[in-house]
């Protein structure tokens, strides 16, 4: 296979991220530009309930769930342990999602909770952290890392945090979105009862604690792109935060969208504003800051 295929297959499988994956409830692997690899992810929220709404959700809602289960422990190990399994057979190459890849591509990078709502809001978190930091544990070096994505809304909850202790154990990370500057802006890409100042405090918190890489979604709303203004309010959260423990802020991911979304009033922004804009952060703040965009 040549290389423009290749490449043409990766750039597929990373705008490929759907959570449906054989007959698995939980469980869904991705190849992940920004893992570098194979992200095993874990997909709490098959009822599609979240606390945000957000009009660049990826995530398709048009139709309503079957009725579901009670979330299970021992069935999301179950699934857990048969993926891991699957991987180590053959790195899931039995599936189309994963064709055409060259081997470095299938490698096992981490296990991410990710999925179709935010992560931290079911009951079992704190079990389902543990449950992730053994089974890590059994894993054959080199260790995979435990992710969490999470909108950043219940880092503060004790329970929670309970769970980010169980996760962060041995090479965890927290994946935190910070989408903001202002509020207005905010309220905007969220529709959410919460405020840009509850999540700036809840990153500011979680990163005195935890290793944190900071998740933000650049996109136009209503054909309008975040302002100057905008872009600087944010960079000034970012530095507040920073300071809070300038060792446990590793990164700064900016993203666009790439699928389809739940409004027609989003779209993705230019690559070259992506790049610009991480051009003129890193200039302001010293973290890694990296843009994520198809940039064929």
């Amino acid at each position: 296979m040549d290389s423009e295929t290749t490449l043409s297959r990766l750039a597929q499988a990373w705008a490929d991220h759907g959570r449906h994956f054989g007959q698995y409830e939980y469980v869904y692997p991705v190849v992940s530009r920004r893992a570098g690899g194979i992200s095993l992810g874990i997909n709490l929220n098959p009822d599609l309930h979240c606390n945000f709404d957000c009009p660049y959700c990826q995530v398709d809602r048009t139709v309503a769930p079957e009725s579901l289960p009670t979330f299970s422990l021992e069935k999301l190990r179950e699934e857990l342990e048969r993926a891991l399994g699957h991987w180590a057979n053959n790195r899931f190459t039995d599936s189309p999602r994963f064709e055409g890849l060259a081997p470095e591509q299938l490698d096992l990078k981490d296990l991410c909770l990710s999925g179709d709502g935010e992560s931290t809001m079911i009951p079992e978190f704190g079990s389902v952290c543990a449950l992730l930091a053994d089974l890590q544990a059994m894993l054959p070096p080199p260790m995979v890392k435990l992710v969490l994505i999470t909108n950043a809304t219940l880092l503060h909850q004790p329970k929670v945090r309970a769970g980010l202790r169980s996760l962060t154990s041995h090479l965890g990370e927290i994946w935190g979105k910070l989408d903001a500057g202002t509020d207005s802006w905010f309220q905007s890409l969220s529709r959410s009862r919460y405020n840009i100042e509850h999540i700036e405090k809840n990153l500011t918190m979680t990163v005195r604690d935890f290793p944190l890489r900071i998740q933000t979604m650049l996109c136009t709303l209503d054909g309008q792109l975040p302002s100057p203004e905008e872009i600087a309010a944010y960079a000034t959260r970012l530095r507040r935060i920073q300071a809070a423990n300038p060792a446990n802020l590793l990164e700064v991911q900016l993203y666009t969208v790439v699928r389809r979304t739940s409004t027609d009033t989003v779209a993705p922004v230019p690559g070259t504003f992506l790049e610009e804009t991480a051009a003129w952060l890193r200039s302001q703040i010293n973290v890694p800051v990296e843009a994520y965009w198809d940039k064929k």
